[in-house]
């Protein structure tokens, strides 16, 4: 996706201004998602939603298996 489309995208949610679109074109930001994503990548965070319990990685990301793994962690 260029610069262009994700400002486009971006407004098509709503979101349009100057302010944005000199964000997303000056890549602002870049250096920190950069730096998290390394960060995360070295600790096997590699997805959206990625969802930890006491430190062990859900599969089972629903709602129900969000539930059941904190109701279970906290018997």
């Amino acid at each position: 996706m260029s610069n262009s489309d994700i400002a486009d995208f971006a407004a098509s949610l709503g979101a349009d201004s100057d302010e944005l679109r000199e964000c997303i074109t000056d890549a602002t930001y870049q250096g920190f998602v950069i730096q998290n994503t390394n960060e995360l990548s070295q600790q096997g965070i590699n997805q959206t939603p990625t969802v930890h319990v006491n430190g062990e990685k859900l599969e089972d990301v629903t709602p129900a298996g969000i539930l059941a793994a904190v109701s279970a962690a906290t018997e």
